[in-house]
């Protein structure tokens, strides 16, 4: 029903451990890094947002007023 494996067979991972395995070594390698805060390189954007914002809160304004 069942097949026994040989010892050589038993010793040789399968494609799935030798991926989870490299995997984790990965993982490990990154966990050893120093961290680094990532560069804020938003603020342009954070800029026009605020101006797109506010030319359609004043849009809003005025045409409430007239």
């Amino acid at each position: 029903m069942y097949e026994m494996k040989n010892d050589d067979e038993k010793k040789k991972p399968s494609l799935v451990e030798k991926h989870a395995l490299d995997r984790l070594d990965e993982v490990e390698k990154d966990k050893r890094k120093a961290y680094t805060k990532p560069d804020d390189n938003h603020s342009w954007q954070t800029i026009v947002v605020i101006i797109i914002f506010a030319i359609i809160v004043a849009m809003m304004l005025f045409s409430m007023k007239f």
